[in-house]
């Protein structure tokens, strides 16, 4: 992973070897009341190094491993209802209502896809415009969103389904967003409420770090 920051330094790349507490100190000096020279930034790993520690985590067979049949279930049974649906008209409702002989007609294009064919339907979308507040004469006041196939978004969910497998093994526990049951709403919750119960108030800085991968 590579991080991009414009630095007061002129350090406008740091590696994954540094931590977010080196970048907040290189980009945040009035903040946190610290500065770096270039001199104290850590060395990045050699190759050779990182080749050893991606060696050192367990290996995942099972992302390449053929679709199943209780993977296809789940997602489907994951569908929610009242959904709009993509450029066929066909809703989720119609997913989860599918008979035993319809699911397997699905799962089978699932399979097949998984396998190397291309439906090309599946990587088209609509997007359609959804009006927010105000005055609707202005177009920033409008929204597009992108309406999926939803066969698949079960062949996403089953993906999703594996990776986050990986997720809860290696990933950061404090990570809001982008997690299984974990957003973004959750950690602005835990923001306010810590501010709101602070016994002696004061000023304080919230500072908000988006990765570039």
């Amino acid at each position: 992973m590579e991080m991009h920051a414009d630095s007061p330094l002129g350090v406008c790349c740091a590696c994954d070897s540094l931590t977010v507490c080196d970048l907040l100190c290189i980009d945040f000096p009035p903040l946190l009341a610290a500065r770096l020279v270039s001199e104290d930034l850590p060395a990045r790993p050699s190759i050779a190094e990182r080749e050893v520690k991606a060696k050192s985590y367990e290996t995942k067979f099972e992302l390449d491993d053929p679709l199943t049949r209780d993977e296809f279930e789940r997602a489907v049974n994951k569908l929610k209802a009242g959904k709009a649906s993509g450029l066929n008209g066909v809703p989720p409702e119609a997913f989860k209502a599918m008979d035993e002989e319809l699911r397997t007609l699905v799962f089978g294009y699932c399979v097949r896809f998984w396998d190397g064919e291309d439906f090309r339907g599946w990587q088209m979308s609509q997007c359609v415009p959804v009006p927010k507040s105000g005055d609707l004469s202005n177009p920033n006041k409008w929204r597009g969103v992108m309406l999926m196939d939803v066969t698949s978004k079960i062949f996403s969910s089953i993906l999703n389904e594996r990776i986050f497998k990986i997720v809860q093994k290696h990933g950061n526990r404090f990570q809001f967003g982008g997690t299984p049951k974990v957003g973004c709403a959750d950690g602005l919750f835990t923001i306010k409420t810590l501010l709101q119960y602070e016994a002696k108030p004061r000023p304080r800085h919230i500072f908000m770090l988006h990765l570039l991968t």
